[in-house]
């Protein structure tokens, strides 16, 4: 009881509609911190799983000879625009994953977010050269540095589209 009372003689009385706006806010930030997290959560979910489908594909044995049966003499471009546009959304989902715990007010240059853009950059051409390597050992695979380039194309492709996009979008103030 000494306790209660003693909060109410610290503080100036609250009228009941003065505390209703207060309490909507608490409420409020909570949502938006239960939504962020769950936003997080669905990013590095989303993330993770890609990182399993690209191991997947690089596990499969023999796979230019598969596709040459569907691409023909367009087998080499096919097979390059697939490395490049598949680290291309790695790169993507992992800079909004890194970045998800990061609050929106903050501009695209804050140190949190360059902190956060970069390691995403570096883990997705990190992750490429562990995927050749995995190549390496798969029957009818071979490791190609050629391969880790246009990957790390792609990397860099997705990492200046999530660029571009947010200075338009912190620009037109959304």
């Amino acid at each position: 009881m000494y306790a209660l009372d003693q909060r109410y003689l610290m503080t100036e009385p609250q009228s009941e509609q003065s505390a209703v706006p207060s309490a909507a806010k608490a409420n409020n930030h909570a949502n938006d911190n239960r939504s962020s997290a769950l936003r997080g959560a669905f990013l590095y979910f989303a993330l993770i799983a890609w990182m399993v489908v690209i191991f997947l594909f690089s596990a499969q044995p023999n796979s230019a000879s598969v596709t040459r049966g569907y691409f023909h003499e367009f087998n080499f471009v096919a097979r390059k625009l697939a490395h490049f546009s598949e680290y291309a959304f790695l790169s993507v989902l992992a800079i909004l994953s890194f970045s998800s715990h990061i609050p929106a007010t903050q501009s695209a240059s804050s140190p949190d977010r360059r902190v956060a853009f970069n390691a995403a950059v570096a883990m997705s051409v990190f992750y490429s050269v562990t995927d050749e390597i995995h190549q390496a050992f798969v029957p009818g695979r071979g490791a190609a540095i050629a391969d880790v380039l246009v990957d790390s194309a792609g990397v860099f492709f997705g990492a200046l589209v999530i660029s571009n996009l947010r200075r338009r979008w912190q620009r037109n103030g959304s």
